[in-house]
């Protein structure tokens, strides 16, 4: 399921290139201290390529159960043959105090955001392409000192446009990319 090797920065990508385009599906997350799974939510994910910087962007969106959506958006900077720096930005930034690094292995991408001040782990996640159509993702939260608060699991499929049959891949527009 890897694609043909992309460079980026003088760096290669294999399973970045492939993970491009838009993502929708549900996610559970179950919190550690009450052993309690919350409902289900609606997730929807984008990933594009911003030539302009040389950098992938992210955008992550969260909707809850009574229509709130939460936005998480990430440049992703390559800085080595599949590794990229993550730097959040916009309303939503959780890990400003964390050296955050996402990393190809095979058809996973793992994530991994470290306090820069202890070490201590803020999060970990792997994305696991499945096929081409379907990947599962699993998050795990860690508080300031390092103890788990939740897990979080994400059931996602690629949006395919209804009329072309094509992966559907949004475009930037106004010359902004998200």
């Amino acid at each position: 399921m890897q694609g043909f090797p992309v460079m980026a920065r003088g760096a290669l990508f294999s399973l970045m290139p492939v993970m491009e385009g838009r993502w929708n599906g549900n996610m559970v997350i179950f919190n550690y201290a009450t052993r309690q799974a919350s409902q289900s939510r609606v997730c929807s994910s984008e990933l594009f390529f911003d030539h302009a910087n040389t950098s992938w962007i992210e955008r992550e969106m969260i909707t809850s159960v009574d229509g709130t959506t939460a936005v998480h958006t990430q440049r992703l900077h390559p800085v080595g043959n599949g590794v990229v720096q993550v730097q959040e930005f916009g309303d939503l930034v959780m890990y400003a105090d964390c050296d955050t690094k996402m990393t190809e292995n095979g058809t996973i991408l793992t994530s991994v955001a470290l306090k820069k001040n202890t070490g201590k782990p803020r999060l970990i996640q792997t994305i696991v392409l499945v096929n081409n159509l379907h990947r599962v993702r699993t998050s795990q939260l860690f508080n300031r000192e390092g103890a788990l608060l939740t897990v979080t699991t994400f059931n996602e499929n690629r949006v395919i446009d209804g009329i072309s049959g094509a992966v559907e891949k949004r475009m930037p527009s106004g010359g902004v990319v998200f």
